[in-house]
């Protein structure tokens, strides 16, 4: 499908005119008409605005511009990807950093700080994540840029499906429900039981109290002694 056909398809999906459009990203709707039909193809710069207006993000695909919704997952344009194809195309760790660029911009905004969290993006940075990082197996490449674009995703370990459920739940609460939120998770990284290393004594064999042996065989006399001992007031003086 062309870029214009494309920037139709979510107009439409937006239930926008090509007036709405035009008015939303600056440009005129006669430009719009043009886009849509074929008879001129968007300046990469202009593309953008009109993605931007669309809720949409662009990208490259094969030479071609794509629009894709915010939320959709961009791995299936690298999917294809193996070892061989870095060694053959060097570029290719460019144009996978792109993408994700391109995601990441899309979400938070090109002055905002590429390590904020939003839950799309985590789900994303988690496909990425899989499939770059382990299906591809292209970690071992020196300098892949994706390592100064987010550095968890040179984690060893896929990220926490816990944290992607308390994210989720976060961006369902307005202001005053994620504020009730992080004070709340301040308040339970105070308590020593919450915290990441706490070591519950109960469950810890080298803080629990005396117990009974079940490797020596008891007697009632020996039974009778330890009884002595501890009903003695002097014993414990």
């Amino acid at each position: 499908m062309s870029i214009g056909l494309k920037i139709k398809e979510f107009r439409k999906k937006r239930g926008l005119t090509q007036k709405q459009l035009g008015s939303r990203c600056g440009i005129a709707d006669s430009n719009i008409r043009k886009y849509e039909s074929g008879i001129q193809r968007p300046k990469i710069e202009t593309l953008r605005k009109i993605a931007d207006a669309l809720n949409t993000i662009v990208i490259e695909n094969n030479g071609q511009f794509d629009l894709i919704e915010k939320g959709q997952t961009i791995i299936k344009h690298i999917t294809h990807i193996t070892q061989n194809d870095l060694l053959t195309y060097p570029d290719l760790d460019r144009k996978l950093s792109d993408y994700i660029k391109e995601l990441f911009i899309s979400y938070q905004g090109a002055d905002s700080p590429i390590t904020n969290h939003f839950p799309d993006e985590l789900s994303a940075r988690c496909e990425i994540y899989n499939t770059v990082l382990h299906h591809v197996d292209i970690k071992v490449q020196n300098g892949f840029a994706i390592y100064d674009i987010y550095p968890l995703l040179a984690s060893p370990s896929p990220f926490d499906p816990k944290e992607n459920c308390l994210l989720e739940k976060y961006s369902k609460l307005n202001n005053k429900g994620r504020d009730k939120l992080i004070e709340y998770a301040n308040d339970l990284s105070q308590i020593p039981e919450y915290q990441k290393n706490f070591t519950n004594p109960k469950e810890d064999p080298e803080l629990l109290a005396a117990h009974a042996r079940i490797d020596v065989k008891q007697t009632s006399e020996g039974v009778q002694h330890d009884l002595d001992i501890m009903n003695n007031n002097s014993e414990w003086d």
